[in-house]
């Protein structure tokens, strides 16, 4: 979930393991690893700031600090099942980006 929208839905393992929605991907990307050290993998945050929630933006609420964000982000994408109990709102990851 981002700013109050599902950005993607999936068993635990398929989150973590193949995220498809890009702010899934950068949060996960963000976690520690369990026995790695910071000084051999640097920790990435995602930049930017979230967006109000008091005067939301239309179309899809990450696009402002999403790296694939293209011009039809501005509408909202639709929630679609990409495999087996895996959905993503995402124009990119959903393959509606035409």
């Amino acid at each position: 979930m981002y700013a109050g929208k599902l950005a993607e839905r999936a068993p635990t393992s398929t989150i973590i393991q193949q995220p498809r929605h890009p702010y899934t991907q950068m949060l996960v990307s963000s976690l520690p690893e369990v026995g790695v050290r910071y000084a051999d993998k640097k920790l990435a945050g995602i930049p930017g700031s979230p967006p109000s929630l008091l005067n939301p933006p239309t179309g899809c609420r990450f696009r402002a600090r999403c790296p694939l964000a293209f011009a039809r982000c501005v509408e909202e994408p639709p929630f679609v099942e990409v495999d087996t109990d895996h959905s993503v709102a995402c124009w990119k990851a959903t393959g509606t980006d035409a």
